[in-house]
C-alpha cells in the first residue's frame, strides 16, 4: 500500500484516455503540467515550448521502453494534439519542440463530454485535469526535473516531413544496374534498415516499420470510427512505409 501513497501519482483524463489511448492520455496531461506549472522550456510566440532527450524523456516515463516512447509522440502528433515545431534560428539546430494543440477538435470534443459528465456527476479527488484555456504558469515552482535541458543525442533531431514517395522509376532500365549499386551502399552503411529509399536517404528498421503500422492501424480505426458518423468520411490512402518509418526514427 505505500507505494500508493509515497510518489506523486499522474493523473489523467478518463474522457481523454478513452479517446486517444492510455499512453497517449499519460503524456498530454503530463505535457500540459510542464506547460502550464513549472518553468520548463523556453517562450516563442507566446507559447510555451519544451524538448528533451530520450533519455530525459524515459526518465519522465521509466516504465515505458523507447519504443513505446516514440510510438506514443508519434500517435500524439498524428492526431493533431502535438504541435512540433523547430525554433532555434541556426539551420544545424534542428532540435525539436513541442507544446499541446489546445484548439484540435479532439481536445475540445474531450472538454464537451467531460463537461456533460461533470452535470451527470460530482468528481471528488481530481486536481490539474487537461484545460486548454489555462496557459498561465506558477512562479518559482520547485518541480523543474530535466525538461529543457539540451543534452546531445536529442530524442528528436534531424527530423524529416512525411511525404509520399513514387515508387516508379522514371529512369530507363539501362540505369538499373546503377539504382541496385546505390540500394547496395546504402545497406552496407545501415544494414539493419527493412524499408529504404537511398535517393531520399530514409530508412527504418523493423522496430520503425512496426511502429508505423501499429500508429496507422489506430488512424484507421479513428476513420472507422468517425465514418459511423459521417458518412462522407472517406478512408486515408496507405502511407508511404519508408518515410513513416525514416520519421518514426529519428524521433
Amino acid at each position: 500500500m505505500s507505494l500508493l501513497m509515497t510518489s506523486q501519482p499522474i493523473v489523467i483524463n478518463r474522457d481523454l484516455a478513452c479517446r486517444i489511448g492510455l499512453n497517449e492520455a499519460i503524456v498530454l496531461q503530463q505535457l500540459h503540467y510542464w506547460l502550464n506549472e513549472t518553468n520548463s522550456g523556453t517562450e516563442h510566440g507566446g507559447i510555451r515550448w519544451v524538448y528533451n532527450t530520450t533519455e530525459q524523456w524515459l526518465e519522465q516515463f521509466p516504465f515505458w521502453s523507447e519504443s513505446t516512447l516514440k510510438r506514443t509522440f508519434a500517435s500524439l502528433k498524428s492526431l493533431g494534439v502535438l504541435r512540433r515545431e523547430q525554433l532555434n534560428k541556426s539551420k544545424r539546430d534542428m532540435t525539436n519542440f513541442y507544446t499541446i494543440n489546445y484548439e484540435s477538435e479532439l481536445l475540445e470534443e474531450v472538454k464537451v463530454n467531460e463537461s456533460i459528465r461533470s452535470k451527470c456527476t460530482s468528481p471528488s479527488g481530481q486536481s490539474d485535469l487537461m484545460d486548454g484555456r489555462k496557459m498561465t504558469r506558477s512562479i518559482g515552482s520547485k518541480r523543474h526535473a530535466v525538461i529543457g535541458s539540451k543534452w546531445p543525442n536529442d530524442l528528436t533531431e534531424n527530423t524529416t516531413e512525411i511525404t509520399t514517395e513514387n515508387k516508379t522509376s522514371s529512369r530507363p532500365d539501362a540505369s538499373q544496374p546503377d539504382t541496385q549499386t546505390a540500394e547496395q551502399e546504402f545497406l552496407t552503411r545501415h544494414p539493419d534498415a527493412v524499408v529504404f529509399s537511398p535517393k531520399k536517404r530514409q530508412w527504418g528498421t523493423q522496430d520503425d516499420l512496426t511502429c508505423a503500422q501499429w500508429l496507422w492501424k489506430k488512424i484507421i480505426a479513428l476513420y472507422e470510427q468517425a465514418a459511423e458518423c459521417d458518412g462522407e468520411v472517406v478512408r486515408p490512402k496507405e502511407p508511404n512505409w519508408t518515410a513513416w518509418a525514416n520519421e518514426i526514427r529519428l524521433m
